[in-house]
């Protein structure tokens, strides 16, 4: 019997108006003439999810980290990481990011039969949590819990395990919705975890 509900948060519970990848991609434009597409920096940041899983430097953002492997990546020099971060946050608008239509009516109900949670992966420290208390999103989940607080990320079983023992339930027992086949699908599967692959973008 399903007893737990696991969701990510970006693109899964809240609306990124523009992706970080397509960020990204527009960001190497403007700077650096550089043509990229959006299934390259989103398989970037998977590769970096996977190196950097079990445990990463808290005192580096993932952003940073994320953003020299993608000027790596198109032979750019590293040392302009933080003009690509600037330019970035100044095209990121944060009034734009708001719950999906569906979901605060799907939580109210959800959370009345099962325990609910968020699991999610951020780039800079307290992203997620500003923006589910801003959109009132995150006040309706019994935990709320991302990887810059425990310095792990998914797909790590570790971080999916952290929520298992809060709740004292079993694998089994617990569903991951979330929109990354690598971060939330493959993470969850290895543990044995039930999952629902959510792509809002199709």
């Amino acid at each position: 019997m399903i007893k737990l509900l696991i969701f990510d948060v970006g693109e899964t519970l809240l609306n990124y108006h523009l992706s970080m990848g397509k960020l990204d991609v527009r960001v190497l434009r403007k700077l650096f003439n550089v043509k990229a597409k959006e299934s390259e920096i989103q398989k970037i940041i998977d590769n970096l999810d996977l190196k950097y899983a079990n445990s990463y430097n808290l005192k580096t953002t993932f952003s940073e980290l994320i953003s020299k492997a993608i000027l790596n990546r198109y032979g750019i020099s590293t040392s302009k990481y933080k003009g690509f971060l600037k330019e970035v946050n100044k095209m990121l608008d944060y009034k734009e990011i708001k719950p999906y239509p569906d979901v605060l009516p799907v939580i109210k109900k959800l959370k009345k039969k099962y325990c609910i949670a968020t699991l999610a992966n951020v780039h800079e420290k307290g992203f997620h949590k500003k923006l589910l208390a801003k959109t009132e999103v995150g006040k309706h989940f019994h935990l709320n819990l991302d990887s810059d607080l425990v310095g792990i990320r998914k797909p790590s079983i570790k971080i999916f395990k952290m929520i298992l023992n809060h709740f004292k339930i079993k694998p089994t027992e617990t569903v991951m919705i979330g929109d990354s086949p690598t971060a939330d699908i493959f993470g969850a599967k290895r543990l044995g975890i039930h999952t629902i692959l959510l792509n809002r973008r199709n």
